[in-house]
């Protein structure tokens, strides 16, 4: 009695409530029964909730490998969530990790609504899972196994690493400009960016961040965007995906755009990426222990220059050991 007083009173009578407990019996069965009698139209999970994680594990540990995988990789600002979203709307399978965890995967990529559970994001990806047709290719953007704080799918990040790689080139002007526009609401709070950007001085060190902070105060956001890009972003990108390409090798095409919006990408974008590849995908080398590869010789992302201002401070104290000329 609580339960339908508290919960279904205030619902209106074409309310269909779907009714489970832990495993699809008596005490399901029994409210369901009650809420009939009221005079809604009641569904019951059959298995209960027990049953309905079964059926998320099997769909996320067997759909995976029925697809074949296309990624969409490149750097940071390059529109890789844009140019899906645009292949969803022109009905190609799509996979939008960054949708479904409600988040865009950097540490400024928080949302105000916040990320659902883990159990949520997996039932999301397997409900998307679930309707796609294995004769059609997937889409999905290059990610890392976390999405903010969820992890992705084992099954779906194995199939990511070998999967054929489309490497999103698009001019730096663009680039500015579209993060500008996916992240605006940041401009609007520069208190709270200044705190996000804070979180990388352990990558950058205190005087990059106050450069920030003081373009940010200055109001030249795309000013910001720009070093973001240069001295963060890109290195570290850069980074990871030669790292990837080395361990797994999969199969790197470029796809050179010169702007994000929808008639630009309908004329660019070569139609034969979206066919299935004759005879199956191209099955990569994997090697499960390649080492890190070295950043550029000149990179200019936190890590190199920490070594270089190291290396700098040990030939400063070369220099100050060695005995004055005459003494």
């Amino acid at each position: 009695g609580d339960i339908v007083e508290r919960e279904f009173m205030d619902k209106p009578r074409e309310y269909k409530p779907l009714v489970y407990c832990w495993r699809g019996g008596q005490r399901s069965g029994s409210l369901a029964t009650v809420l009939a009698a009221i005079g809604y139209r009641v569904s019951i999970l059959e298995g209960g909730y027990k049953g309905y994680r079964a059926t998320v594990g099997a769909a996320l540990l067997n759909l995976p490998s029925t697809f074949e995988w296309r990624v969409l990789t490149g750097p940071t600002g390059s529109g890789k969530t844009k140019i899906l979203i645009h292949f969803e709307a022109q009905e190609h399978q799509v996979l939008d990790l960054e949708g479904l965890a409600n988040h865009r995967g950097s540490v400024l990529g928080s949302r105000k609504e916040g990320q659902p559970s883990q159990k949520l994001f997996e039932s999301r990806v397997a409900a998307k899972l679930s309707a796609f047709d294995p004769s059609r290719p997937v889409w999905v953007e290059d990610e890392a196994s976390l999405v903010g704080n969820l992890h992705v799918p084992p099954e779906v990040f194995d199939a990511m690493k070998t999967a054929v790689r489309y490497n999103v080139i698009l001019p730096v002007d663009e680039r500015v400009r579209w993060t500008l526009e996916e992240y605006a609401e940041l401009t609007r709070q520069p208190e709270h960016l200044k705190a996000l950007l804070s979180k990388l001085v352990k990558h950058q060190g205190h005087k990059v961040i106050g450069e920030w902070h003081a373009t940010i105060d200055a109001g030249d956001y795309a000013g910001l965007v720009k070093s973001l890009l240069e001295l963060h972003y890109d290195p570290a990108n850069s980074r990871s995906i030669r790292e990837r390409r080395a361990k797994y090798n999969p199969e790197v095409l470029d796809l050179p755009l010169s702007a994000l919006d929808p008639a630009t990408l309908n004329s660019e974008i070569p139609a034969s990426i979206f066919a299935l590849t004759p005879g199956g995908p191209r099955l990569p080398t994997r090697e499960a222990n390649a080492p890190s590869l070295p950043c550029e010789p000149d990179c200019r992302c936190g890590k190199c220059r920490r070594k270089a201002r190291a290396a700098e401070l040990s030939a400063e104290k070369e220099l100050l050991a060695q005995p004055l000329s005459g003494e």
